[in-house]
């Protein structure tokens, strides 16, 4: 029993001991830098970077790798980058890289797998002795009773123990030997990749003369501009977005350029390859500056577009000429179908709408009963002309509407295509008048006037009616045969005054006094009934009416139904055909 102790008092000295001695190696940083992994292996995550003579002490060993202690935490190393030194040596700068394949001397503790488990001593299995004269000489001991039996047994499974022991750590060891050996080969294979591709011949002017007028577009900004192609290679220089770098090399991911007059290195992906003076070039070199003009352009066309369309909106009028007073009267016409006037000199019919708008009124048409309340509130028309097909009791609802308003006592309702317009009785709280199925332009002549007289009325009624010379002046363009009826207007509403006619120049002047012609003439002599007539035939021009205008003197005396009379009588005489004499 006592043996037994003492084996195993040795044991843990000899452990004790290896681990002391392990402890107190240091291994030394050789290469520039050296990079520290987390696990023994090239693809495991990277912790850091030890420079060229820092020392570390070893924690544990593996065929290709040593466990240091880097600031507190257990990284590895690879061998190729340290070499093994004693603690108390001083470092030096230029100390060969030590490759430590085998140990060095039996003091040197054997490999270990990349188990963190404490290091144990290498026990070796008991070997066959060979026999000498001298031991066969010597006699051998004779070991009896049970005590020595029972060692005997017990040193026999240790040893067992220890052969498994043995054979399971090489076994790991040749597995950890197989993986090293696939990833320095991978390692030695991008090395090499990297090598031949920064060993790229410089391109001579004379040899590519194409790749030489290549240029680097640089879009990432900043980028970096290497020295050498290599991941330690200081940096050359900063650029910027728009630069540009001659080409003197192009690879798969990396381009060399001239920077400054030195020759680097630029990753493809920072720019883009170009040759001057190419379409393709100069769309990448004003790529901005085209983007930016393209969209002022498209603004700028946006906004011509909505100017052209609001002129055309604003230039569209109902068909033929208008005459637009300064103080606009409304008509407000509640039908569904379109309502035509005859007129009575030309025996022409045209829409009621467009009727109006000729004598100086402006024209709104709907035929929608459940907007009429807000129609009639927020337009505030001066006539209301209503279709009687269209509903027999609206004119009850729009005398409801006014009365409920403060435009009952100056809005006048008309009535049309009413059967029997004489059994028609008007209301009492409204000014209203029916007509038949046929309108004229003399109905709505008699409409104006009746118009006129109510607005006198309740002008003098409020006390605040207005001298005659504010009565809005008529002035609008010639179209058709329009003039006609703008003189039945002024005949109809017994105004004085004079009408101007321009033809770009001014064409003829006609007075009136009290709706009556007391002269008529124009700028080529014509005057009296000649110059009315010719007034007449014009086609284009403007007119305007000027009120309380008299002439010096009179040279004729002439309602507008008589010149109109003769002015009828002579384009047929002068239209029927001529009878030939034999």
């Amino acid at each position: 029993m006592r043996i037994v102790q003492l084996r195993l008092l040795s044991f843990f000295l000899l452990l004790v001991t290896s681990l002391t001695l392990s402890a107190d190696k240091q291994i030394e940083v050789t290469n520039f830098y050296a990079k520290l992994y987390l696990a023994p292996s090239i693809n495991a995550k990277f912790m850091g970077l030890a420079q060229r003579g820092e020392r570390y002490s070893i924690l544990i060993s593996s065929n290709y790798w040593y466990r240091i202690d880097f600031k507190g935490v257990p990284v590895w190393i690879q061998k190729s980058d340290i070499q093994l030194t004693d603690p108390n040596a001083p470092p030096s700068e230029n100390t060969p890289v030590a490759t430590n394949t085998t140990p060095a001397s039996r003091d040197e503790e054997p490999p270990v797998t990349e188990n963190t488990e404490p290091q144990q001593p290498k026990i070796v299995p008991p070997q066959p002795s060979v026999s000498t004269p001298a031991t066969l000489a010597t006699p051998p001991t004779a070991t009896t009773g049970p005590v020595s039996q029972q060692q005997s047994t017990r040193q026999s499974s240790v040893t067992e123990e220890q052969i498994r022991a043995a054979e399971a750590r090489a076994a790991e060891m040749r597995r950890a030997r197989i993986q090293d050996s696939i990833e320095l080969a991978a390692k030695e294979k991008r090395k090499q990749s990297r090598l031949n591709f920064s060993k790229l011949p410089v391109v001579e002017e004379n040899v590519e003369e194409e790749q030489t007028n290549k240029v680097f577009l640089i879009t990432v900004s900043p980028s970096r501009v290497l020295s050498e192609l290599s991941p330690t290679s200081p940096i050359l220089g900063i650029v910027s977005k728009g630069d540009k770098l001659q080409i003197v090399g192009e690879g798969d991911s990396w381009c060399k350029v001239m920077y400054k007059g030195s020759v680097g290195w630029i990753e493809k992906r920072s720019g883009k390859v170009i040759i001057p003076g190419t379409a393709g070039s100069f769309f990448e070199e004003n790529r901005d500056i085209l983007l930016l003009s393209t969209i002022i352009l498209i603004a700028f066309l946006v906004l011509i577009i909505s100017l052209v369309i609001s002129l055309m909106v604003k230039k569209k009028r109902a068909p033929g000429a208008k005459i637009v007073a300064t103080d606009a009267k409304k008509v407000l016409v509640i039908a569904k179908e379109l309502k035509y006037v005859s007129n009575t000199f030309t025996s022409t019919s045209i829409p009621i709408g467009r009727s109006f708008n000729e004598i100086g009124f402006h024209t709104k048409i709907t035929h929608d009963m459940q907007k009429l309340n807000t129609v009639i509130n927020t337009y505030i028309p001066d006539i209301i002309m209503i279709d009687w097909n269209l509903d027999k009791t609206i004119s009850n609802t729009v005398e409801r509407i006014l009365l409920s308003g403060n435009n009952s006592t100056s809005t006048f309702i008309v009535v049309y295509n009413v059967p029997d317009p004489l059994s028609m009785f008007p209301s009492p709280n409204l000014h209203m008048s029916f007509l038949g199925i046929s309108v004229t332009d003399k109905d709505l002549t008699k409409i104006v006037k009746q118009l006129e007289f109510i607005n006198d009325r309740a002008a003098t009624d409020s006390g605040t009616k207005e001298a005659e010379s504010s009565t809005a002046a008529l002035e609008g363009e010639i179209a058709g045969s329009n003039l006609s009826e703008v003189m039945q207007y002024i005949e109809a509403g017994q105004k004085t005054g004079c009408l101007i006619i321009d033809k770009g120049n001014p064409f003829c002047l006609i007075y009136f006094i009290d709706g009556r012609i007391v002269y008529a003439a124009t700028a080529d002599g014509l005057v009296a009934k000649d110059a009315l007539f010719a007034a007449l035939e014009l086609k284009r021009g403007t007119f305007r009416f000027l009120l309380n205008k008299k002439p010096k003197a009179a040279n004729t005396n002439m309602s507008t139904l008589e010149v109109l009379m003769s002015w009828t009588k002579e384009i047929d005489e002068a239209t029927k055909p001529r009878l030939r004499t034999p």
